[in-house]
């Protein structure tokens, strides 16, 4: 049992540090990591190059030569997967947390005891939600949040392969936003739950970290991506449109 972690990284180095460290001293199973950098100008990607060479990780990195968002970046990590590592899990992570013991473990045993459950994760929502115990195997359960409605959030989401292979990549709005809650609706249509592991994480992209012109780009986008969204949403419901996305706009110019 094997997953891809991808990591899309644009500036705040601050974070992207202690999710980096934690994240590779805290997932305690066997992974690839593959971080996409959108072209960060705060020293973050030389950071990264020069401290991953201290862990015995399999990893591949990609350096855009500008910010392509957040679907663009997750997108070539699924693309990676798909074309080296052929993992049979996908894990996406924002670099702006921090997650308790065998998170990934966890998540992947429990989607593997249940092929109810479309993904899991780790919440950062600040809202509990139902807990039940589901059976691993004769020897071990565990607790999980279940999500009555709506998606997960995908800083820290586990998903097998197979739903990517149903589902295609993510919807690929401008630079921020929905792109996560599409994801969520799409797995919903395929008949599956989605749900938690019972311990939360911690989110440290809040309150001051996520104020003045970073607060504004996303609001802006969220604000542009609305209509959009809605639009795809009525598509997919109706059948107008397949669930799956191919993967478009890949550009090895945009790569260093």
């Amino acid at each position: 049992m094997k997953a891809s972690i991808m990591m899309v990284t644009y500036n705040r180095l601050n974070l992207t540090q202690k999710t980096f460290e934690t994240t590779l001293k805290n997932t305690g199973c066997n992974f690839d990591l593959i971080i996409i950098d959108n072209d960060s100008t705060d020293n973050t990607l030389e950071w990264i190059n020069d401290n991953i060479k201290d862990y015995t990780v399999s990893y591949k990195i990609i350096s855009l030569k500008k910010n392509m968002g957040i679907a663009y970046g997750r997108n070539l990590g699924l693309k990676i997967n798909d074309d080296f590592f052929n993992n049979d899990f996908l894990c996406t992570l924002d670099n702006d947390v921090i997650i308790n013991n065998n998170w990934l473990e966890k998540c992947c045993s429990i989607l593997q005891a249940n092929n109810k459950i479309g993904a899991c994760g780790v919440n950062f929502e600040g809202t509990k939600y139902p807990i039940t115990t589901i059976k691993i195997n004769n020897e071990r359960s565990e607790q999980i949040q279940i999500k009555p409605r709506g998606n997960l959030g995908t800083a820290a989401e586990v998903f097998k392969k197979e739903i990517h292979d149903q589902i295609g990549f993510f919807e690929n709005y401008e630079c921020y936003g929905h792109e996560d809650a599409m994801y969520g609706f799409k797995i919903r249509q395929l008949g599956k739950i989605l749900v938690y592991l019972k311990e939360d994480g911690i989110h440290l992209g809040v309150e001051k970290e996520d104020s003045g012109n970073y607060r504004e780009m996303k609001n802006q986008y969220w604000d542009i991506n609305m209509k959009l969204f809605e639009k795809n949403i009525r598509e997919y419901a109706n059948k107008i449109k397949p669930l799956y996305l191919n993967f478009i706009n890949y550009n090895k110019e945009l790569e260093r």
